[in-house]
């Protein structure tokens, strides 16, 4: 397994296992393996998307707070309320450097960011961000405020109103105002409901505005005498950050890991994909629980006020788990609490700058204390905008203890390879039953009904198992019409599984927390070397050894039929190929008949001569082959040769491997004599020779390919003249004397296995001499050896066939 470790970097736990990176922009992943990867191998690939927008709860509370979102920025908590046009920020970075707020809520000069002038807190962006502990001071005029909580708004028809605090300073309205609005996008309907807060304010003029992502739109007015505040119930077409969810096809071998899960609605399977915007309809609360919470500026003024802020930490709304300013890079720690700076490529470690403060509820009027990463180290003079920000998605859309569901799943086993038909896998459905269902021995996976003509199967399981690699495809859901596809939502083509019966389904999430699975593994148990007749010490683990490599000899070959057909004497048959290899012809029964026919192979013809005795029909095999010296093997499966093949070979052709024997010839060897036959078959004399010999330079001992085999003989001599051919597995096989040719018949071909000629034998021959000689047959010696694994019979009856090819010297 190679894992990246936070840098782009892809490795494993050891070097050999092989090296990678990645690119976060495009996704693109570079891999070198440790070794090249076996035939059907897979490469499983598993990563959450990364997200750069903030979260539903961190929406901009004022205008002008849009501009904090994916920047870091200072929080200078003056604690006292300011009097909007007398805030002077001032600070020295090696050039003197100032900002002032705007009378809105907002900040001009060398920075940007917001300032809520009731509870006094600035949010500090500078267009370059400062050294560590850089003064900040702060000059304002400070004024006096007061606050109200309104639980209960008063129906007026389109609007609610409510009451303020009266006689009002234009421009020193501001309040928190809870909402709902929709949870998330499917699609592109907005779906579920989510409770949350939007800041509202006066322009000074009497109107009340409401900040959103880009800009602000006035819901309602305000009398600053009476302080009585109108507000529109609802506001339409206001841009929100929300979780997006659609239904996304993953095609194997890859498979992807959904940050935020994949929330179930009536009956489909959603899957994250990131935040978009969206302009939807905002909601306003009438009572309860969340209070319209007002602050307001008093009109008294109280003087001009100075404070200093040492700058040790930068803000950022969110908490991102990877993130760059500058050339700092930041990734979030395991734990999610601290942030740690510059992790090393090779081991992670790096120096903890920060921390992460988590959120524990929605603050009443700002967003600062919740869900912010705080960091303590940053570079000098860079820019405040992050780059390269990722992180993981939201919680499912009702909260984070929502069951997260998954309508897919790719893995491999912890073992392997598997035994056929073990596998099984058991989950619980969103609803709460639960499933379960088991591979076939062909590693199918395919429960539930079948689909109807217009209507869908019920729930189930479909997956592929590759029992080898203990790799597993699993896809959940119910089998539907072949209409349904591009027309109903989450319907995907299982076509590439090849499970029989199956092809499109509608996908339904399970809950991803229940699913587990079983499944046997098989090893290989060596036999004892005695029994198998070779050490299995030299044998691969499963036994299974290569047949090809370049230089050996391989023999590519196609066999076709023609007929059934009825035959007559005389009748020619032509099978449609020439220069075939060979022709068979098998009769009703399945037997092979060897007479009564002739063939011209390189014509591609059979003539039929005597048809008699045939069970008819009959059927002609033929057969085209290349026997070819192999270039080049490859672990893909693909063999080359080092000439083109001479036929065309259609689908269903094969290629075998071939035990060359090279030239062979019959011959004679070990001629020897000796006086006693001792009945021990000795490659040497034992004892004296005889008196009398064997003159082979004159008459040499004559053999044929045909005739003879690998034997040992004596001629042994029965008084002086007669004797007896003896051979050491054939026995006694004839009789002769030394005035007549001896040339004894292999009943196996019809030809002598050797001829003696009777002018090659001398004088001096008496009882019991012996001549011994060996023969050498035109004969390959092949062991055949076939293994069946141990398991239940799986075949009524299984055979093989041993093809012997020839080739003879010829012009």
């Amino acid at each position: 397994m190679l894992t990246e470790d936070g840098s782009g970097a892809l490795r494993g736990t050891d070097s050999s296992y092989g090296i990678g990176s990645i690119n976060f922009s495009t996704g693109t992943v570079s891999l070198t393996l440790g070794a090249l990867p076996d035939v059907g191998s897979q490469i499983l690939f598993a990563w959450a998307p990364a997200v750069t927008a903030p979260k539903l709860s961190l929406i901009p509370n004022l205008a002008s707070e849009a501009s904090l979102v994916g920047k870091t920025y200072a929080r200078l908590d003056i604690g006292v309320a300011i009097k909007p046009n007398t805030l002077a920020i001032t600070w020295n970075d090696g050039a003197a450097r100032s900002a002032f707020d705007n009378g809105a809520g907002g900040l001009t000069g060398y920075a940007t960011g917001t300032v809520d002038y009731a509870t006094g807190v600035v949010l500090l962006v500078p267009t370059s961000v400062p050294a560590v502990n850089t003064t900040i001071s702060v000059a304002i005029t400070e004024a006096t405020r007061a606050s109200a909580s309104v639980t209960s708004l008063t129906d007026m028809g389109a609007n609610w109103q409510a009451g303020a605090p009266s006689n009002i300073r234009p421009g020193a309205f501001s309040a928190s105002m809870p909402v709902s609005i929709p949870s998330a996008i499917y699609d592109t309907s907005a779906i579920g409901t989510a409770q949350t807060r939007f800041s509202i304010y006066d322009d000074g003029a009497g109107a009340v505005k409401m900040a959103h992502l880009s800009g602000t739109v006035t819901i309602g007015s305000i009398n600053y005498t009476t302080g009585v505040l109108s507000i529109s119930k609802s506001i339409t077409g206001i841009p929100v950050n929300l979780p997006k969810y659609k239904k996304t096809t993953i095609v194997p071998p890859y498979a992807l890991s959904s940050a935020g899960g994949a929330p179930s609605f009536s009956g489909e399977t959603f899957e994250y994909v990131g935040m978009e915007v969206a302009n939807v309809t905002v909601t306003v609360f009438a009572s309860g629980a969340n209070p319209l919470n007002i602050e307001v500026t008093n009109t008294t003024d109280i003087g001009a006020q100075s404070y200093n802020f040492p700058l040790t930490e930068l803000r950022i709304n969110g908490s991102p788990s990877r993130f760059h300013i500058g050339s700092n890079v930041y990734v979030t720690s395991n734990d999610s609490t601290d942030v740690i700076l510059n992790p090393a490529s090779t081991t992670g470690v790096g120096t903890v700058a920060g921390q992460i403060l988590n959120r524990t509820s929605v603050s009443t009027t700002s967003t600062t204390g919740n869900g912010i990463t705080a960091i303590s180290q940053w570079p000098t003079g860079a820019s405040p905008t992050l780059s390269y920000v990722s992180g993981n998605g939201a919680p499912p859309l009702s909260g984070a203890s929502t069951t997260l569901t998954v309508d897919c799943a790719m893995f491999r086993t912890a073992v392997a390879p598997l035994r056929n038909g073990s596998f099984s896998v058991a989950g619980t459905w969103p609803d709460g039953a639960t499933f379960t269902a088991t591979s076939d021995s062909n590693g199918n996976i395919a429960t539930g009904s079948a689909a109807g003509a217009t209507t869908a199967g019920s729930f189930g399981v479909f997956g592929k198992v590759d029992y080898e690699p203990g790799v597993v495809q699993l896809r959940f859901g119910r089998r539907v019409p072949d209409a349904w596809a591009g027309t109903e939502p989450n319907v995907i083509d299982l076509s590439y599984l090849e499970i029989p019966g199956v092809k499109y389904v509608q996908s339904q999430g399970v809950q991803a927390d229940t699913l587990r699975y079983n499944a046997s593994a098989y090893t290989y148990l060596p036999l004892d070397a005695d029994i198998l007749g070779i050490d299995p010490v030299r044998l691969p683990s499963d036994g299974r050894v290569p047949i090809f490599k370049p230089g050996d000899f391989a023999v590519l070959g196609h066999s076709a039929e023609v007929g059934p057909i009825t035959v007559s004497n005389g009748q020619t048959v032509n099978c449609g190929r020439v220069r075939l290899s060979r022709v068979r012809i098998i009769d009703a029964n399945g037997q092979v008949i060897n007479t009564g026919y002739s063939a011209n192979l390189e014509a591609g013809l059979v003539t039929f001569s005597s048809v008699t005795g045939y069970a008819q029909p009959i059927k002609i095999e033929h057969r085209i082959e290349d026997m070819m010296l192999v270039r080049d093997a490859q672990i893909s499966g693909d063999i080359s040769f080092t000439r083109p093949v001479t036929h065309d070979y259609p689908l269903g052709s094969y290629i075998s491997s071939a035990l060359v024997a090279g030239d062979l010839v019959a011959r004679v060897s070990t001629l020897f004599d000796q006086a006693t036959w001792t009945n021990v078959w000795s490659e040497t004399v034992i004892g004296s020779p005889a008196t009398g010999t064997y003159n082979d330079v004159l008459s040499p001992i004559e053999v044929t390919n045909v005739g003879a085999l690998t034997e040992r003989w004596a001629i042994r001599f029965t008084n002086t003249t007669a004797f007896e051919v003896i051979g050491e597995h054939v026995g006694v096989i004839a009789t002769g004397n030394t005035s007549s040719d001896l040339s004894p018949i292999n009943p196996a071909t019809g030809q002598p296995y050797f001829t003696l000629r009777a002018i090659g034998w001398g004088s001096g021959w008496s009882t019991n001499n012996v001549l011994r000689f060996n023969t050498v047959g035109c004969q390959f010696p092949v062991w055949v050896v076939r293994t069946v694994q141990q398991g239940p019979e799986t075949v009524i009856n299984d055979q093989f066939t041993l093809l012997v090819r020839g080739d003879v010297d010829r012009p």
